[in-house]
């Protein structure tokens, strides 16, 4: 039986005397009460969680960071052609490496893609 079946039931009862009738309208009254708020509650509820959502997906959308501390350490990932400057740059620091200067310029964005699908494969 739902709520609304009780108060409906509660409301049509026959004659009960003078203080049971009072009773029972004070009962259907509060349950009625009670309904309204949690119906209240739940749509509050609800539209917090819409919010939140939105919210959500709007941060994730537009790859904004969160908090103080993301924004502080977040770093947009490096391009390959970054990725592969940095590899050339660590290559070279490398004094006993053996360098080519001539060295093909595909071959560091090899490397760099190698990098990114290690990365990648390690998450």
């Amino acid at each position: 039986m739902t709520t609304h079946d009780l108060i409906k039931r509660l409301r049509n009862l026959g004659p009960l005397g003078k203080i049971m009738e009072e009773l029972v309208i004070v009962a259907a009254d509060r349950l009625e009460e009670l309904q309204r708020e949690l119906s209240e509650s739940i749509r509050e509820r609800n539209k917090t969680v819409a919010d939140l959502i939105k919210q959500r997906d709007d941060a994730l959308k537009n790859q904004q960071p969160t908090t103080v501390a993301q924004q502080l350490t977040t770093r947009p990932e490096p391009s390959r052609l970054e990725i592969s400057a940095m590899l050339k740059s660590g290559w070279f620091a490398n004094s006993e490496a053996e360098i080519k200067d001539d060295q093909d310029p595909k071959w560091w964005i090899e490397q760099a893609d190698a990098l990114i699908a290690a990365a990648k494969e390690g998450k």
